[in-house]
């Protein structure tokens, strides 16, 4: 999107984590060579028992007890995690809400010593700062797709207030902002097919309109780092989202298999924006369409942000970012654009947050929207097309561990963890891992600055989930499942499937 026409060419390599004193290698060093199978096997530092918290802690603060913090800190730096991202000059965050109890190997459930929040963070919100700037838990990550899953929290709200119906079509609510800011409707832009289009269609990627293209947001945006890209533009501009005469099911409504697709979210934002009965899209207020008021109220998800116009430096607390360019130079993305895909690439928040915010939507207890809704967000379609396993449900991801903890599935004991509940995104620079493990009763959010170029033991690693990997081995400890954890999360980044083939003709580019 923007990383060509440089706002600050901070770095042009980086550090080998296995190097002492440390090495700078050239980022056209780039050699992908697998990481070793037994680099992290029996390398953990001994960590002092944990002690149970003297009160439970309560999620979406930011004054958790140092207890539980300090010992999830001390596990992940034990993976060697914290050494490879300083290492690396970046920042890396944990987020985790535990509930009161956990399913072990047998399937009973016991009492584990930590419940409610705790985070962690590594490295630093200002890598290239004079001085550094340390990463904090209060620090807002750009979020990329997790905006998808706020989004669709919202339409689900409407839904439970009877304001809504899943599969009413979506044109004559997203029409009313279009007719008014853009003199046009989703029938002029689209083939017939998109006027019977509905919430669910959309929510679960099976409609069949063309996405925005990636090369032309980037080429619209490098020379210009500040240009915010409003939704208007991604669906009137025929540069930004090629192809829209093209549906990809012909005449039918609704597609399989279903296929990632942005700008489906864009359209359900201007819907909600009709529902809001809002002049303008910058109107709608995302943070009260997605969550109760009365949490917003009671500060339960602190640093919950949604961007709209500016540069990420223009709004507070927002960490210091990294696009790696095909040059080989890192780009620090904090001065440029904030607004990202409004209603799908927009919002930015703490660790601990988003753990948070996908614990109350779909845990045991969901209090965002209904329990009923929240079956209904996780009703899965078929894979995805051009993923591996992932599966789409209405705004959230069905993710398996192997793919997103390089988890080996065959551990024996390993079967009921298998599988997450949640949602990625990227930014640019950052990488977002937030899913909800069912049998764990736990929620992990993983968020890290730099998303290539990541030095491991001598070696570019071609994966960045070999850093979830170490994280969630860390979270199994913390969880009392730490020898369960260091059986199955081998963090071997040769043992990954090679990718997918590349998309066909006017389909949205395959995310990671």
């Amino acid at each position: 999107r923007r990383a060509a026409g440089l706002w600050a060419v901070i770095a042009v390599g980086t550090v080998s984590v296995d190097s002492s004193p440390a090495t700078i290698h050239p980022a056209t060093h780039t050699h992908h060579s697998g990481l070793r199978s037994d680099v992290f096997i029996g390398a953990r530092t001994t960590v002092p028992p944990p002690h149970p918290p003297t009160k439970s802690i309560k999620p979406g603060t930011d004054r958790l007890p140092d207890g539980a913090n300090s010992v999830l800190t001390s596990l992940l730096e034990s993976e060697g995690l914290g050494r490879i991202i300083r290492n690396n000059t970046m920042g890396f965050w944990v987020g985790v809400v535990a509930g009161e109890s956990a399913a072990t190997k047998s399937t009973t459930r016991v009492n584990r010593l930590w419940t409610g929040a705790a985070g962690a963070a590594l490295g630093w919100s200002n890598a290239y700062g004079t001085p550094q700037v340390a990463a904090t838990l209060t620090d807002i990550v750009p979020a990329g797709s997790l905006t998808k899953t706020f989004t669709a929290a919202a339409v689900m709200r409407l839904v439970d207030a009877g304001e809504l119906d899943l599969d009413e079509a979506v044109a004559p609510l997203a029409n009313v902002l279009l007719e008014r800011e853009a003199n046009t409707t989703l029938e002029q832009l689209y083939p017939p097919a998109i006027s019977n289009v509905s919430f669910r269609d959309l929510l679960s990627m099976r409609a069949g309109l063309s996405d925005y293209s990636t090369s032309a947001v980037f080429k619209a945006t490098e020379t210009e780092l500040t240009t915010d890209l409003d939704p208007i533009s991604y669906l009137t501009n025929d540069t930004l989202t090629p192809h829209k005469d093209v549906w990809r099911c012909g005449n039918a409504t609704a597609c399989d298999p279903p296929l990632y697709n942005s700008v489906g979210f864009l359209v359900l934002g201007l819907a909600l924006a009709g529902a809001a009965n809002v002049s303008t899209w910058e109107e709608y207020d995302q943070l009260r369409g997605a969550v109760p008021p009365g949490s917003v109220a009671d500060g339960r998800y602190p640093g919950l942000t949604f961007f709209k116009h500016g540069p990420c430096s223009s709004y507070p607390n927002v960490t210091h970012y990294y696009e790696l360019t095909r040059h080989g130079e890192y780009v620090d993305q904090i001065n440029t654009s904030c607004l990202n895909g409004w209603a799908f690439g927009n919002v930015g928040l703490p660790a601990v947050t988003a753990a948070t915010f996908f614990h109350d939507l779909v845990g045991p207890r969901p209090s965002i929207v209904s329990a009923e809704s929240a079956i209904e967000m996780q009703q899965w379609g078929q894979v995805l097309a051009w993923h591996w396993w992932e599966r789409y449900g209405l705004g959230l991801m069905w993710l398996p561990l192997e793919r997103y903890g390089e988890a080996v599935p065959t551990t024996p004991g390993f079967e009921p963890f298998r599988f997450a509940v949640g949602h990625n995104g990227e930014d640019y620079g950052t990488y977002i891992h937030a899913a909800y493990l069912p049998s764990l009763d736990a929620t992990v959010t993983f968020m890290m600055s730099k998303e290539s170029g990541i030095w491991v033991n001598g070696t570019v690693i071609r994966y960045p989930e070999v850093l979830f990997c170490l994280a969630y081995r860390a979270v199994f400890h913390f969880l009392d499942q730490g020898e369960l954890g260091d059986a199955a999360f081998r963090c071997d980044d040769r043992a990954r499937p090679p990718l997918p083939p590349p998309p066909p003709p006017h389909s949205s580019d395959p995310p990671r």
